[in-house]
């Protein structure tokens, strides 16, 4: 199956990600007001840019969109222009 873009999706959409490996519990506030977070593995990862993610579209996504992210590396800051 290939990539499902964000921006394909109606708004009011949700896909749910399931990372293994999990993000801290706690955010920062960096400098400038944003929003940071972190996990052993994972780049920082910032509200309100954008990130290209890997995952495993799980049975039954036509209804509860499910995505298994099964390592941090799945993770990555999108490239602009994406």
């Amino acid at each position: 199956m290939p990539p499902i873009p964000f921006e394909e999706l109606q708004p009011g959409n949700i896909i749910y990600l399931y990372l293994c490996t999990p993000l801290s519990e706690k955010a920062d506030k960096l400098s400038d007001g944003t929003i940071a977070y972190k996990g052993d593995g994972y780049l920082q990862i910032i509200v309100g840019r954008l990130y290209d993610v890997t995952g495993v579209l799980q049975p039954g996504w036509q209804d509860y969109p499910f995505v298994y992210i099964p390592t941090p590396s799945q993770v990555k800051q999108a490239s602009p222009g994406n």
